[in-house]
């Protein structure tokens, strides 16, 4: 094996290793969020407080539907899904066609976003 070939393979090792660095540390974060978002809430019912829904949206429990979210997950995922795909092209391989999975869960987001939005036009 040339040490051309060599350094290659050490450079897709390393960043498979480093994507799946980042998805750890992703799923970890969002844990912690989920247990101090669900230690907040039972604090507060310890103390008998009463909980409306503004309350839990502030806190991250309850959801009101707000379209400009799909917008900007919809640009997120498509502005990531491209730079994916370009320095996977760039590192040589197919890979680079894993960058079309972000690309396709954005193009979804903004068409929801784009149905939300409908009727505020007319």
């Amino acid at each position: 094996m040339t040490e051309a070939a060599y350094m290659e393979q050490i450079v897709h090792l390393i960043t498979g290793a480093g994507v799946v660095l980042i998805i750890i540390v992703l799923i970890v974060i969002n844990g912690r969020v989920k247990v101090a978002k669900q230690q907040t809430l039972q604090k507060l019912l310890d103390k008998n407080q009463q909980l409306d829904i503004d309350m839990l949206v502030t806190l991250g429990l309850a959801k009101k539907d707000n379209p400009d979210k799909d917008f900007r997950r919809g640009i997120l995922f498509l502005f990531m899904g491209v730079v994916m795909t370009l320095v996977l092209m760039i590192m040589g391989g197919i890979g680079w066609i894993f960058g079309s999975v972000p690309v396709t869960m954005g193009l979804i987001y903004l068409g929801f976003w784009r149905l939300k939005t409908k009727s505020r036009f007319y």
